[in-house]
């Protein structure tokens, strides 16, 4: 039975190479040995994806703390205590989320 299929200048070019260098001359013979001798493996990326989504949403939340710190000293330069003590407690609240979050990050890339 046949086989066909079409390769690009430079995949020629690196199947070439390997032929001289596996000492083929002959196609269909390093065909045969390339498709039948290696195993192919694949990888499931679905975990990684969930994991960039948990980092982007992560950077996310550093940026509000990031922003909620600016609103803290601009309160403290106002001597507005009540306020500052609200946005501190809202602060360390956010900052505990985050732990939490990258833990469970954290522990998902370990698990593999």
């Amino acid at each position: 039975m046949q086989k066909k299929f079409f390769v690009s200048e430079l995949e020629n070019k690196i199947i070439e190479k390997n032929m001289r260098e596996a000492n083929l001359q002959n196609f269909s013979t390093y065909a045969r040995k390339s498709c039948l001798d290696k195993k192919i493996y694949t990888v499931d990326f679905s975990s990684l994806k969930e994991i960039m989504s948990t980092i982007a949403q992560a950077n996310l939340e550093v940026n509000r703390i990031g922003n909620n710190l600016n609103q803290i000293a601009k309160h403290l330069n106002e001597s507005e205590q009540n306020q500052t003590r609200e946005l501190l407690n809202e602060y360390q609240n956010e900052i505990q989320s985050l732990d939490k979050k990258l833990k469970s990050m954290l522990k998902k890339i370990a698990e593999g």
